[in-house]
């Protein structure tokens, strides 16, 4: 998983990626997307939710906030609007998304794999 991780960032960083507090998702300063965080009151389960520059869902993942562990399975699985699904190896560190290691995850994983560029009209590759 390492490799995939080093590749994700490489391209995260030739690319200026940038996630910032309010969740806009940047790259090469020209913004390509949104993470948006919710969660409902009383409930232990987080989500969060990426969204191309139209504002349509690309991927979304629940987790527990409170358990800052991952699954079971080891990872914590990311669901695409074409259905495909990724294991990120993260975990979830901060209630501020743009410092949060799984949120950074997400959006790395989504660049690196076409679901940022314009819109979601195309389908990824993993």
């Amino acid at each position: 998983m390492l490799q995939v991780n080093d590749r994700e960032d490489s391209i995260a960083k030739s690319n200026q990626l940038a996630l910032e507090s309010n969740g806009v998702i940047t790259a090469n300063n020209k913004n390509v997307g949104y993470i948006v965080s919710t969660s409902k009151l009383g409930e232990n389960n987080q989500t969060y939710n990426v969204l191309d520059i139209n504002k349509k869902q690309i991927a979304t993942l629940t987790f527990n906030r409170f358990d800052a562990s991952v699954d079971k399975t080891g990872s914590n699985s990311m669901k695409t609007f074409d259905n495909n699904n990724f294991q990120l190896q993260e975990k979830y560190t901060s209630k501020n998304i743009q410092s949060d290691k799984l949120a950074n995850r997400m959006v790395k994983k989504l660049f690196a794999n076409g679901y940022m560029q314009n819109d979601a009209k195309h389908v990824a590759i993993k």
